[in-house]
């Protein structure tokens, strides 16, 4: 995949969970100013362009390596996530 496009994806996916999500309402009602906001949404897409460019481009050993690395810092012991229906075309939607 080309650059150009998983910068596209990772704009695309930072702005369904940042500036489509709760927690720009919570940034909007909390008053958090606009460069706290800018540099969070700064922050994710690069984190997401880092990720994708690994998971698409790179090959498995070294996917394989970054994953570890990344995950040996983070508790993952979240809710498992769902299918988010407000994302999928009218269509699909359950």
């Amino acid at each position: 995949m080309e650059e150009t496009s998983i910068k596209k994806i990772a704009c695309i996916m930072t702005s369904i969970c940042i500036e489509q999500s709760k927690f720009k309402q919570l940034c909007e009602n909390k008053e958090v100013p606009q460069q706290e906001f800018d540099a969070i949404q700064k922050q994710t897409s690069d984190r997401l362009y880092t990720m994708l460019t690994y998971l698409l481009t790179k090959s498995n050993e070294e996917y394989t390596q970054f994953m570890e690395s990344i995950t040996d810092n983070f508790n993952l012991n979240w809710t498992d996530p769902d299918i988010d229906n407000q994302l999928l075309p009218n269509k699909n939607k359950s």
